[in-house]
């Protein structure tokens, strides 16, 4: 059962946030990709190497979120016809714990060390568990409507954004407790919000309220740093090397700015609405995918400009990367397969997954993928 924790009001000091934040990322690849089936109780197993697949792994029922850790060998799953999250051992299937939930999840992620999840649920509730050891998950208590979670680099630290509460939360994931409160001084904007960390993990960022604001924290010293009110809603908001990306409620603007206080900004023009993305080339480039328009679009981010227009035969659902993140990987559940991109060259291909209707994908430790 799910265990309650008792919150904090203490601000974390800068300098235990800061080592926990700047500690080395543990590296654990992988040359598998999952692909789950919209109605079929099993994952198709793909092996990015050589695009071929490797086998099918039964789970319990139909699959809509997951994200798999190659440090521990398992796959963590939210179900479609109930409110759970299996964890399941990759390749054998075998069920090594589940969460019964109060809602249905709508967000998993991993920390970057790929042992600690983050279950963020329909009902605002956010629980966090240790992925190989079972009966871990806990509920936090206080926080009712989270929006967004951040981890980060020694995944000891996590920063969760709650709707209607001017600040960013600070939980200690080695002790299971909030240990303090960045604050914001502004107004805090109604709606779901966004969160994410840069490459060096000295800024946070947020996008607020209606996708109208974004907001600059600077981690190190616990303050706000920058204000920015966009003109329009943004869709959505990814990190690429030091720019945000923020795809316009438009569609038709992708807007990348330095993320150094906000103090620049570059509009790209991309042909149609972006539905997903993906980090690729090492965070130097992203693969923005158009459910509307069938595309992928990948951007460079050094120039900045779109370098690649991909037409897809069908309708994209899930989207992820292979080792490396030098391809693509997108489902297209009305065409029953998976497109490989390459990202240099910008080769397509197709991959036969024995699935009716593959949607959801997990490559290694992508969890923070969006």
């Amino acid at each position: 059962m799910m265990g309650a924790l008792t919150a904090s009001a203490r601000w974390i000091p800068a300098t235990i946030l800061a080592s926990c934040l700047f500690a080395a990322p543990v590296a654990a690849a992988t040359n598998r990709l999952l692909a789950a089936d919209e109605a079929l109780p099993h994952l198709t197993m793909i092996d990015t190497d050589s695009n071929r697949i490797e086998g099918m792994m039964p789970v319990d029922g139909p699959v809509s979120l997951m994200v798999q850790s190659s440090k521990t060998g398992l796959v963590a799953l939210s179900y479609r016809d109930r409110p759970a999250v299996g964890i399941r051992r990759i390749g054998s299937g075998e069920d090594i714990d589940t969460v019964r939930l109060d809602a249905p999840a709508t967000r998993l992620l991993l920390s970057p060390d790929e042992t600690t999840l983050a279950i963020i649920c329909e009902n605002g509730q956010i629980l966090f568990g240790r992925l190989a050891e079972p009966g871990t998950t806990h509920a936090v208590t206080g926080l009712s409507k989270v929006s967004d979670v951040a981890f980060g680099h020694s995944g000891e630290i996590a920063l969760i954004a709650v709707d209607g509460r001017a600040g960013l939360v600070a939980f200690d994931l080695r002790r299971f407790r909030q240990t303090g409160v960045i604050r914001d001084q502004g107004d805090s904007l109604s709606g779901r919000k966004r969160l994410a960390l840069s490459a060096d993990h000295r800024r946070a960022l947020e996008m607020q309220g209606d996708g109208r604001r974004l907001v600059s924290y600077d981690l190190v010293h616990g303050r706000v740093e920058a204000r920015i009110d966009l003109g329009e809603p943004a869709r959505g908001l990814y990190l690429l090397g030091d720019y945000a990306a923020l795809p316009l409620d438009g569609g038709k603007v992708v807007a990348l700015r330095p993320i150094d206080a906000l103090k620049e900004e570059v509009r790209l023009a991309v042909p149609a609405a972006v539905s997903g993305f993906v980090p690729v080339f090492g965070g130097s480039m992203g693969a923005f995918v158009s459910e509307s328009g069938r595309r992928v679009f990948v951007v460079d981010t050094m120039t900045p400009r779109v370098i690649a227009d991909v037409a897809l035969p069908a309708r994209p659902a899930g989207v992820s990367t292979g080792r490396g993140s030098l391809a693509v990987y997108v489902a297209l559940p009305d065409a029953g397969k998976v497109a490989v991109i390459g990202v240099v060259p910008h080769e397509v291909t197709m991959i036969e997954t024995g699935s009716r209707r593959p949607a959801a994908l997990a490559g290694a430790g992508d969890g923070q993928c969006r």
